[in-house]
Order: C-alpha cells, then sequence, then structure tokens
C-alpha cells in the first residue's frame, strides 16, 4: 500500500513538473515571436 502512495505522489509531482515545464516553454515562445514581430516590423519601417 505504501508503495502504490509513493508512485502517486511521484506521478502527480511529474505531472505538475511537466505543467509547470510547458507553461514555461509556452511564455518563452510567445515572447520570441513577439520579438521577431518586432523585429520584422523595425526592418519594414526601414
Amino acid at each position: 500500500m505504501v508503495r502504490v502512495v509513493i508512485l502517486s505522489d511521484a506521478s502527480a509531482v511529474v505531472g505538475v513538473v511537466l505543467a509547470d515545464a510547458s507553461a514555461v516553454v509556452g511564455v518563452v515562445l510567445a515572447d520570441a515571436s513577439a520579438v521577431v514581430g518586432v523585429v520584422l516590423a523595425n526592418l519594414r519601417i526601414l
């Protein structure tokens, strides 16, 4: 029974870590696309 509890806790922790990592990746990708958009806009102005 103890092993089952440890495994469920571990899977919950892994799920939270994966969710946080995907959120961070999403924010980084959004920032990068915003920077690319600004650079392209500046190049068009030039």
